[in-house]
């Protein structure tokens, strides 16, 4: 499974980047081994890589800075967002939300994996920490799916508490899980896969489709993992928060 793994450091990166303290985050996330670049590069600091656990407490910096390569966006210009807000959803707490709502802002949809590694509440408090940027013209709508390596018993009852916590508390809209494949794909997603002529959504990649109504325009970005997304995500903040209009 790609993508989850790292959240906390990032998240902590970023929440350090939004407070102005980019030097603040050198000196409290450094590496604590003279090898980890080296290492970071082979590939150890990769879910899949020899010691991703290691690396993720020992060798921050590298692994945080490590390039990783990124797909390019995909957008569809000219569509019709009407039958889009015809759609609706539930919120993880039972409250029934029409996408109409939202047809005056600037919208952005995730998939989030419900996983057992306690990533998951750091995930939504990032996304959190995005939209605080634009609180006015962006909205985010995060809905979470059980990823077949990921849901397990033990930790279903927890994913249920986080997610209906970060509905309550968060300025986002955490929605109750739903399927993103199959014949029971969520109508939302059947939507968006469809603009996109998208059978299927690889389940370990995050995904973001982001719906501009100026332009009527719909925007798919794949992410390989949360390094990546983060950057994604936080990259115009060094450049001031007047730059995020024409990120979303």
């Amino acid at each position: 499974m790609t993508g989850f793994l790292q959240i906390p450091l990032a998240l902590a990166l970023c929440i350090l980047s939004l407070m102005g303290h980019s030097v603040g985050a050198e000196s409290m996330f450094t590496d604590s081994l003279p090898d980890c670049e080296e290492w970071a590069e082979r590939g150890d600091c990769d879910p899949n890589g020899r010691h991703p656990e290691f690396m993720r407490k020992n060798c921050v910096m590298s692994c945080f800075k490590k390039d990783r390569p990124q797909r390019n966006p995909e957008t569809r210009k000219g569509v019709d967002l009407e039958e889009f807000y015809e759609l609706s959803a539930n919120t993880a707490n039972g409250k029934h939300v029409l996408m109409e709502q939202f047809d005056v802002y600037r919208t952005v949809i995730y998939n989030v994996a419900r996983m057992c590694d306690g990533s998951t509440k750091a995930f939504y408090e990032s996304l959190e920490k995005s939209h605080a940027l634009l609180p006015y013209e962006l909205e985010i709508i995060a809905f979470p799916f059980d990823h077949p390596d990921g849901d397990f018993p033990k930790c279903r009852e927890t994913n249920k508490a986080i997610e209906k916590r970060a509905d309550q508390k968060l300025k986002i809209h955490v929605m109750e899980p739903i399927k993103i494949n199959g014949p029971d794909t969520h109508p939302i997603f059947k939507y968006l896969k469809g603009r996109f002529d998208m059978d299927e959504i690889d389940q370990d990649f995050t995904h973001n489709f982001k719906i501009n109504p100026d332009e009527n325009s719909i925007e798919m970005k794949d992410h390989a993992n949360f390094y990546a997304l983060m950057s994604y995500i936080s990259k115009p903040l060094g450049e001031g928060v007047g730059s995020l209009g024409n990120e979303f």
